[in-house]
């Protein structure tokens, strides 16, 4: 028979230590093992088996396994109402049995850790996930509830949940397309869209709700999202900020007027909350390039043709293949402490895309270290220099 002695609370992350520790009453007959399958719906996606650890147990950690099934969506970036995680999520079944034989020898049987024959049966709460981050120096624990309990908006972004907008916010610009994640039982209230003037005075509402999602909601915020969804041109050009409402829950935005001195760079990258986020940048960028000749080297005499005469058109050194990697460096705008430790997210990200107008082209962030705004008496604003290339390389004859 097997018992659950540990199991993660859920809705919960997989960058993470997910773990279940499961104890058998026969871990002493021949050949035993404890056996946990991970399903989805009908489908065995995975079977581990462990022997019993010293203590007679066995600990299994989850959390690369449902990892693996996970996969951010980028086709959110666009959208003009609310939107669940879809595959940035998954739902799957952790069972637990035990397989044993009658002598060292003998061939083993699989239990479904209730007394029967057949597969693993015993589990309790269906394993809720999405890609997230928990830190292992947290203090607290492993579970998202240990840490993030009351986390709504799914972002680090400081100082926009204000009701003073006029003083907290998050600068965007006209042209920038955003997206806002959201988890908690309020996402059921309207979704909608505020924007106004200095003076408060309204200019347009627009209502956001699609499908929606307790364990996880994407919506829409950038001003070309607003666009897309109903708000006028008109009316956006006369904003000067906006706010997100979420039934009890409000996000400041304010309009960039700064932005436009410089080509646009919106980088939209998964945060360490498991979401994407997004931040601008209208600064000048550099770019370099670095070449890679493949070269091979021939004989000035042909010893191949029935007669070999002189020929200073020959190549002694010949390039066969040229790749190109573009290298680009943009400076952020300054940043306060709050400000550089949220942004410090999309230089650790994994997954990052850069707005090109209607497109987000995939890109790498190579920076490989950068300092923090550590020194609050003598630092008070801050610059990160983000270092990128296309995700693909460009090509040459």
């Amino acid at each position: 028979m097997i018992t659950l002695n540990q199991e993660p609370t859920f809705p919960n992350v997989t960058k993470t230590n997910l773990l279940y520790v499961s104890s058998g009453s026969n871990i002493d007959v021949p050949q035993y093992q404890y056996v946990m399958d991970v399903k989805q719906g009908s489908t065995l996606l995975t079977r581990i088996k462990q022997y019993p650890n010293p203590a007679g147990v066995a600990v299994f950690d989850t959390s690369r396994i449902l990892n693996d099934y996970l996969e951010s969506r980028v086709d959110t970036f666009k959208i003009t109402s609310s939107t669940t995680y879809g595959t940035g999520k998954g739902i799957f079944e952790i069972k637990f049995g035990e397989e044993y034989g009658t002598s060292p020898s003998s061939s083993v049987t699989l239990y479904d850790g209730q007394g029967n024959a057949g597969e693993p049966a015993v589990g309790s709460t269906p394993a809720e996930v999405w890609g997230g981050t928990i830190d292992v120096n947290n203090g607290y624990g492993y579970n998202w509830d240990d840490v993030y309990g009351e986390q709504i908006f799914l972002t680090s972004y400081p100082n926009s949940q204000s009701p003073s907008p006029e003083f907290n916010y998050k600068k965007v610009a006209l042209s920038d397309y955003g997206t806002l994640s959201f988890k908690g039982d309020e996402v059921q209230g309207n979704i909608f869209a505020t924007l106004r003037t200095f003076s408060g005075g309204v200019v347009g509402t627009v209502n956001l709700k699609g499908t929606v999602d307790d364990m996880g909601t994407i919506i829409p915020v950038g001003p070309q999202n607003l666009l897309d969804a109903g708000i006028t041109q008109q009316q956006l050009d006369a904003t000067d900020w906006y706010a997100i409402t979420v039934a009890a829950r409000t996000f400041y935005f304010r309009i960039d007027t700064d932005a436009c001195h410089y080509d646009r760079a919106n980088f939209f990258f998964v945060n360490k909350l498991g979401a994407w986020d997004f931040h601008g940048i209208s600064l000048p960028k550099r770019k370099s390039t670095s070449i890679n000749r493949e070269t091979i080297v021939k004989p000035f005499v042909n010893y191949s043709s029935a007669l070999s005469p002189y020929d200073l058109s020959r190549r002694g050194k010949d390039i066969y293949d040229i790749s190109l990697e573009d290298n680009y460096t943009i400076p952020t705008q300054y940043l306060t402490q709050d400000e550089a430790e949220w942004l410090s997210e999309m230089i650790e990200s994994t997954e990052v895309y850069l707005q090109d107008g209607n497109l987000f082209i995939p890109i790498v962030i190579t920076n490989t270290s950068y300092l923090h705004n550590t020194n609050k008496r003598s630092q008070k604003i801050f610059q990160y220099e983000i270092q990128y290339q296309y995700a693909n390389s460009r090509r040459v004859r």
